[in-house]
This record gives C-alpha cells, structure tokens and sequence, in this order.
C-alpha cells in the first residue's frame, strides 16, 4: 500500500506542487495569523506541503 502512495505522489507531484504554489501564503494563513505572537518569536511549522510557505508566511508587514 505504501509503494501506491508513494506512486500516486510521484505520478501526480508535478501538479500538486503548481496547485500548492498558486495560493498565496498570506491567503492561506489568513484565518490564523491574529493567533501567532508577535515577534520575534519561534513557531514550529509542522505539516504538510512544500515547504514554501515556511520562510514566508510568519513574516509580518513591516519587520
């Protein structure tokens, strides 16, 4: 079963990534971002994706 996961993902990766990437970061994180400290501060970005959002989306306007 793994190997079936792992085929779909590599099959369809290409595509997934362009829909993950069409989003902005900041329209993603909208409905939480008033929860986040100000910073500086640390967060632990633990999930699932690209990893594009990461540097970006925990930068606030201004800093």
């Amino acid at each position: 079963m793994q190997s079936e996961i792992l085929e779909g993902y590599a099959t369809a990766g290409p595509e997934l990534i362009a829909l993950y990437e069409a989003v902005p970061s900041a329209e993603i994180y909208a409905l939480v971002r008033d929860l986040l400290p100000p910073g500086p501060a640390r967060a632990a970005d633990i999930g699932a994706g690209t990893g594009r959002a990461s540097p970006r989306c925990w930068r606030r306007p201004g800093s």
